[in-house]
Formats: C-alpha cells, sequence, structure tokens
C-alpha cells in the first residue's frame, strides 16, 4: 500500500470537503461505541438475573436505556454516513474530471495508440462507481475508523482476562490481510489482460445491436460466423478470469485454517476460565466480546483487503494524472500577421511503436497565400503531413520550418493558433450553435452568422426558435438537433472560418459526405474565402482541387508529381491517369442514373 496515495486523498478532503473530517469523528465514536454498549448492557442484566435479590424492574429499565442509546448511537452513524456520500461522489467526479482534462490535453499520438488505452485502462477503474476505486476506498476508510473503535475497546476488555486471546485474533487478521494482498496484487497485474478481453466481448456485444452492421448480418447470412466468434472471445475472457479465481482460490485456504484454530484456542480458553471461578455474567461479557471482536476484525481484514486491492488502481490514476503526457516545446512565442510560408525539409516519419516509414525525406515548400492541393491514393501519407504540420506528432527525421523557424522551437499553442483545419471525421460537440462554431463560451454574434451564412446553414439555423443558441445532440439537452453528415461538415468548415488568427487552412477532405458536385462547389467557395491566407485541400476527388495554384501527388510517402492541374494533365503521368478513371466513373454513373 503506498502511503503517498492515502495522503494525496486525505489532502484532496482537506482542500474540498472539510466537513469530512467532522463526519469521519461521529461516525467513527458512534458506530464505534455501539456494539460495545451490548457487551455491558449484557453483563448488567446477567448480574440482575442471577442475584438472589435481583428484579425484573432493573432487568427492564436496563434493556430499555441500551435500546434508547443504542438506537442514538445508530441514528447518529447513519445520518454521519448518508451525509458523507454526497461529498465522497463530489470528490470523485473531480478526479474523473482531472483525468478527462488530462485526456483532452496530452499528446494527438496516444488518442491513436490502442495499447495505451489497455495499460491506462485501471485509471478509470479508479472513478468507475461509488463503491469502487477512489470513492470505494474513501468509503471503506470512514467506515474501518468505527471498526477500530470496537476492535480497541474490546481487545481492551478481554485483555483484561487474558491478553494471549488478542494475539491469536491479530496474527489470524494478518494472515488474512497478507493472502489478500497477495490476491489483489496478482488482480491488478492480470488486469490489462482480462479489461482486454472485456473490451473485446463488449464490442461485439455493441455491434450486434448496432443498426450498421444488423444488415449486412441479415442479408448475407452472417450470424453463425457472428456468434463463432462471439463464443470464441467469451472462451477467451472466461481462461483470463478462471486464473485470476483459481489463485484467490488457493490463497483463501491458508486464512481460513489460521482462523478456524485461532477460534477454537479462544474459546477453550473461555471454558478454562469458566470452569475455575469465572462468574457466569463476566463469562457471558468475555464471550461477546470475543465473537464481536471475532467479527469487527474480520470485517476490518475484508476493509483492508478491499483499500489495498483498490489503492492499486488509486495509484495508477495519481501515476496518470502526474505523468507528463504532453510532448516539451520551445516556450519562444511566435505569431504572423500575414500569410505563412512552410517548408518540409527531408521529413521522414513513422508511427510510434511501428518499422514501417509513412513518409520519407519529403521536400515541400507552401509558399506564402498559395492553394495547395494534396491528392493521391489513400495510405499514400496525405493525413500524416497534415498531422505532422500541426504538431499532432513531432517528424522522426528532418525538419519543418514555419517562416523559417523550426516549429519545435516555438510554442506549440502558437503554432496551433496559426491553424484552423476541417477535417473528413467531424462531429459537433454538444454545445449551442453559436458555441460549436466559435469554439468558446463567449462569442460574436454577428461573426458567427456571417460564417454560418458563408457555408450555406444559417437559413436552417435561423429557423429554429433559439437560433444560433439551438443545442446540438441530444446528449445534455433532449430538444438538441442533429444535423446530416454533409451538415456537420458545412458546420466545421464554419468553425475554421470564425478562428481568429488564422493564417493556415487545411481542408482533409471535409466534404467527403458530399457528392462531387457539392465538393467542388463548396471547394470553389472556400477557395474565395481563403483568399490571403496559405492553404492546403486533400481531396480523393482529384476534379475538386482544379482551381489550387499548384497540385501534389503522394504515392508512397513521397511527392511522384507536382505541378498544376494542366501541366499535370499534359504529362500523362498517375494524375492524368488516376483523373481519367475518375471521370469516367462519373460519366457512367450519370448515364446509369439517365
Amino acid at each position: 500500500m503506498r502511503m503517498s496515495s492515502i495522503r494525496k486523498m486525505i489532502r484532496n478532503v482537506r482542500g474540498n470537503e472539510p466537513s469530512l473530517f467532522a463526519y469521519f469523528a461521529v461516525n467513527a465514536f458512534s458506530s464505534g461505541f455501539e456494539p460495545v454498549l451490548a457487551v455491558f448492557a449484557l453483563r448488567l442484566i446477567v448480574v440482575q438475573l442471577t442475584k438472589a435479590d435481583g428484579s425484573a424492574r432493573h432487568v427492564i429499565i436496563t434493556i430499555f436505556a441500551y435500546i434508547l442509546i443504542s438506537a442514538a448511537l445508530k441514528i447518529t452513524a447513519t445520518q454521519s454516513d448518508m451525509r458523507s456520500w454526497g461529498k465522497f461522489a463530489f470528490l470523485r467526479m473531480e478526479y474523473l474530471r482531472a483525468i478527462c482534462g488530462k485526456i483532452l490535453t496530452m499528446d494527438y499520438a496516444y488518442y491513436e495508440n490502442p495499447s495505451f488505452f489497455n495499460e491506462k485502462e485501471s485509471v478509470f477503474e479508479a472513478v468507475s462507481s461509488n463503491n469502487v476505486g477512489l470513492e470505494g476506498i474513501y468509503h471503506k476508510l470512514f467506515s474501518i475508523a468505527g471498526k477500530i473503535v470496537s476492535i480497541m475497546t474490546l481487545s481492551v476488555i478481554i485483555s483484561f482476562f487474558n491478553p494471549v486471546i488478542v494475539a491469536v485474533m491479530l496474527i489470524s487478521v494478518f494472515t488474512s490481510v497478507l493472502a489478500m494482498k497477495k490476491t489483489s496484487r496478482f488482480k491488478h497485474a492480470k488486469k490489462p489482460e482480462l479489461n482486454q478481453a472485456d473490451r473485446r466481448v463488449s464490442r461485439l456485444c455493441e455491434s450486434s445491436a448496432n443498426f450498421e452492421f444488423g444488415k449486412d448480418i441479415r442479408l448475407f447470412d452472417l450470424k453463425a460466423r457472428f456468434l463463432e466468434v462471439f463464443r470464441k472471445e467469451i472462451d477467451n475472457y472466461k481462461e483470463v478470469y478462471t486464473v485470476i479465481v483459481n489463485r484467490e482460490f488457493a490463497w483463501n485456504h491458508l486464512p481460513a485454517l489460521v482462523s478456524a484454530a485461532a477460534e477454537l484456542v479462544m474459546y477453550a480458553v473461555l471454558t478454562f476460565g469458566l470452569l475455575n471461578g469465572l462468574s457466569v455474567a463476566n463469562f457471558t461479557m468475555y464471550m461477546v466480546s470475543v465473537t464481536l471482536l471475532t467479527a469487527k476484525m474480520r470485517e476490518a481484514a475484508v476493509d483492508i483487503g478491499f483499500i489495498r486491492d483498490q489503492l492499486l488502481y488509486v495509484d495508477d490514476m495519481y501515476e496518470f494524472i502526474d505523468t507528463n503526457l504532453i510532448t516539451e516545446n520551445s516556450d519562444r512565442p511566435f505569431s504572423a500577421d500575414a500569410p505563412v510560408k512552410i517548408e518540409f525539409a527531408d521529413v521522414s516519419f513513422k508511427y510510434p511503436n511501428t518499422e514501417r516509414y509513412v513518409l520519407k525525406n519529403l521536400n515541400l515548400t507552401i509558399e506564402p497565400s498559395e492553394k495547395l492541393a494534396l491528392v493521391g491514393v489513400n495510405g499514400g501519407g496525405k493525413t500524416t503531413l497534415v498531422k505532422l504540420l500541426t504538431g499532432m506528432y513531432r517528424p522522426t527525421e528532418g525538419k519543418i520550418l514555419i517562416n523559417g523557424v523550426d516549429y519545435l522551437d516555438m510554442k506549440l499553442d502558437d503554432l496551433r493558433g496559426l491553424v484552423a483545419m476541417v477535417s473528413q471525421e467531424v462531429q459537433p460537440l454538444a454545445f449551442s450553435v453559436a458555441e460549436n462554431v466559435s469554439a468558446s463560451e463567449t462569442y460574436d454574434r454577428a461573426r458567427v452568422e456571417a460564417c454560418l451564412r458563408q457555408v450555406g446553414l444559417w437559413e436552417k439555423i435561423s429557423s429554429f426558435p433559439k437560433g444560433i443558441e439551438t443545442s446540438l445532440l441530444k446528449i445534455l439537452d433532449e430538444d438538441g438537433i442533429v444535423l446530416s453528415g454533409g451538415e456537420n461538415q458545412k458546420f466545421m468548415i464554419a468553425r475554421a472560418l470564425y478562428k481568429h488568427g488564422t493564417q493556415m487552412m487545411i481542408m482533409d477532405e471535409p466534404t467527403a459526405a458530399l457528392d462531387a458536385l457539392s465538393e467542388e462547389k463548396i471547394y470553389k467557395e472556400m477557395n474565395e474565402i481563403m483568399q490571403g491566407k496559405t492553404a492546403i485541400f486533400i481531396s480523393h476527388r482529384i476534379a475538386s482541387t482544379r482551381f489550387c495554384d499548384r497540385i501534389v501527388l503522394l504515392d508512397g510517402g513521397n511527392i511522384k508529381e507536382t505541378g498544376t492541374h494542366d501541366s499535370l494533365m499534359a504529362s500523362g503521368g498517375l494524375y492524368r491517369e488516376m483523373f481519367e478513371a475518375q471521370a469516367k466513373y462519373y460519366r457512367e454513373s450519370t448515364e446509369v442514373a439517365v
């Protein structure tokens, strides 16, 4: 158990919910002394019943007094516990917010690394619910305090008779805690493997209910194959889980044997005392004390085991929060008041944990205000080039210069402040229209309207009762609107247009959901809108980029051809071959439609 995490949890309580310390003290006192009260009450009752001059009246008074005091302690313990739940939930949500903030700001490379999320699944385990992880530990620490009060009080009572009993019970508890420590560490070590197996089963289950797959499964009779794969993944999950359960089962034998031996010793000592003059009242008191102490120690051992188990995930959470997941960059400021010049100098790149170069010794210069088109076959390196340019990845080799400055020598925020980008995969956030366009809670209404007009969405948005304050999606607002794929892409173009300080625009196939004519129309409109800015257009439809100043054809991570549309057509190379193939396809499609 790493005490550093416990200290951080306590500091978090002190800084955010200090009233929990008062609830903690009240709960420890009331829940700790409530069971001990039964020990003394029972002894008084037995004494009165065994006395020659004892009366039923005294017994009844004792019973009623015990019931009233016990009820008061129980109510106090319950109230302090219930009042703590909302505060503990708030603390967990704040940690969840911190984790989400970390994810939103970490290097983009981690997003595209599946093994990273497999390894970090335990981070989310720490904040997944009220009863496990961080909040589960808070609750256990809250409740275990009362048990410790009970254990200490009962131990003192029993020690007056025979301290050997307490020692035997402590050995039993220590054995249980040791066994739980071993099993929890093994479970934690196997967690990534179990998470991966669980995720595969979950995704298959989600796919079975996903309408996007439903048609193909039925039309091509894929049900049998689907269920076969499902069974295979379930068996894999079962195999991993069985290994964990078997280890737990193996380690639980020793604590069970030690506990049985301890109980045998304790009750033997008590019986021996009774046979050697111990009064019935004291025998009863010690017997009940031993029984309660055994129960409380077992409960405390389980709680300690739970805390040790869950603390492994909390340790992972704190490690994740404290780890720097942002590539160190220069604090040197950079700004540009005019279109920028971009140079790729012998740039090579391969994705992390791979050996294949996506780009190799690429040299490319984009002049200020130039409209450049990147075209090529899928996998040619177009999108990777854009990821490098925006700083989402850094070159494996070579340099990227902006106005002659290596962009590794400038602040990453300043670099991204220069760029407005619209990508192929677009999805608005569950905010208002205006907040989505402006990417801010505060915005210029006139500017938002102008951008929506430029992309052809103003007529639709203005028709809604709330106008630009209409919520998108139905995640936070049941009355939110859902746009079509093509409208979403226009919407993201509006956001790119709104961005202040932009000197470079990147359009990474943002109109893929539109037909060829609509795409060409929007690209031409964007060309007019982007006057005075450096612009990069990426499209798999070659005809849409004919208006650009220069076209670069990427193939296999290198520049295959470059020039204007007319010069590339005249050269009779790959560009012309691709253009004519697409033109033939569109002509045939039009003839069939007619």
